[in-house]
């Protein structure tokens, strides 16, 4: 990577925004491959620790933001005085910079969940800083092709803006392994991992991810448990489950790749209901350990399917109930998982590191 030009800001906010997740992820991947440059310069609050990613570096100029609470950390912008006259400013979630160098500024875009779907107030606070965030980019990137259908529809790009698609990528933490291998991870439930008895979902249970759907399907196959990753149910969530399925459903917690690993290679299949996703990186990491894919064909997620997912073009209990028992054949289970580790070597965080790397020279060429 050549440097040497100017200085490079990356504001690490995502990390007090939360504890983990895929935008954190992402963020993580990104900024690693540049923490022993001498003219890179890390901006955080205080609380960024408590973030499981950001917990595994070890960055060398960082910039300590002053600890406040999050909202106003969100809004009020960052203040940095520079001793060159140009700076490259990547911020993880859209926080302002002020300086007094020439900036270059680029921007992340992952969705646009708020603008489909979250409530007026939040979707009002959210696009705020999104947009006058884009407003200032001089380089967009979009994590996938409907992601930038998406920008498109909601904001008109600027003539000297420039912008691209770079896919996220996956980590080589993920992989196929034997049925043999030991482990130690816990689960609250009576499971044999080694029988494929349980289904897998991973990620947030907001309302267009249509987790309701995954607990009806559940109540259709007593042969089968349930394992979420992800927070513990809340009191008003049991009370919506059945008891007797609410048995057949355990919940992990903040595990590691490697554990998730073993969780995808023993499941029967992730389920993947979402209407909407920017991405969707477990269904990447799910193909590259061999676990077939059942998922919603919604926004992005044929896109970063392809041909490998078993895509469902609406919430019918019978259609997925079906794809579940056809996995059941070996055969077929066997061509989904072969053509979904075929699928995911499409996607790297190497690769994803390397794009974005050239697209910030490409940018700031034509910006100094």
């Amino acid at each position: 990577m050549k440097l040497k030009q100017y200085e490079i800001i990356f504001d690490n906010i995502i990390f007090s925004k939360q504890r983990r997740g895929g935008i954190s992820n992402y963020w993580f991947e990104l900024i690693k491959n540049y923490q022993n440059n001498d003219n890179v310069f890390f901006y955080e609050d205080q609380c960024a620790l408590d973030n499981i990613y950001r917990a595994s570096l070890k960055l060398d100029n960082l910039i300590a933001h002053k600890q406040l609470p999050l909202l106003l950390s969100r809004i009020l912008p960052i203040s940095y005085k520079s001793n060159t006259d140009n700076l490259l400013y990547h911020s993880s979630y859209y926080r302002k910079l002020k300086t007094n160098a020439r900036v270059c500024e680029f921007v992340t875009v992952h969705d646009f969940i708020h603008d489909y779907f979250s409530p007026i107030v939040n979707r009002w606070v959210h696009n705020n800083l999104k947009y006058n965030a884009i407003k200032r980019a001089n380089g967009i990137i979009c994590v996938s092709n409907n992601t930038y259908s998406d920008l498109k529809k909601f904001y008109q790009l600027g003539n000297k803006q420039k912008i691209t698609v770079i896919y996220n990528g996956v980590s080589e933490d993920y992989r196929p392994i034997a049925n043999n291998v030991s482990h130690n991870l816990q689960i609250d439930l009576n499971l044999n991992l080694n029988n494929n008895n349980f289904l897998l979902y991973v990620g947030e249970r907001a309302k267009y991810k249509n987790f309701d759907f995954v607990v009806q399907l559940l109540q259709e196959l007593p042969d089968y448990n349930l394992i979420v990753v992800g927070n513990e149910f809340s009191s008003d969530e049991k009370l919506k489950i059945n008891k007797t399925v609410l048995q057949r459903i355990g919940v992990v917690k903040d595990i590691s790749n490697i554990e998730l690993n073993l969780l995808y290679n023993y499941a029967h299949a992730l389920l993947y209901p979402s209407n909407y996703e920017g991405f969707g990186i477990p269904l990447v990491e799910a193909m590259k350990a061999g676990c077939p894919v059942i998922a919603l064909n919604s926004s992005s997620i044929p896109e970063v399917a392809g041909n490998a997912g078993i895509l469902i073009d609406r919430l019918d209990t019978s259609i997925f109930l079906k794809k579940i028992k056809e996995l059941e054949i070996t055969s077929i289970r066997k061509e989904y998982i072969d053509a979904g580790l075929q699928n995911a070597k499409r996607f790297s965080w190497e690769k994803c590191s390397s794009e974005t790397n050239d697209f910030y020279m490409e940018v700031y060429k034509t910006h100094i």
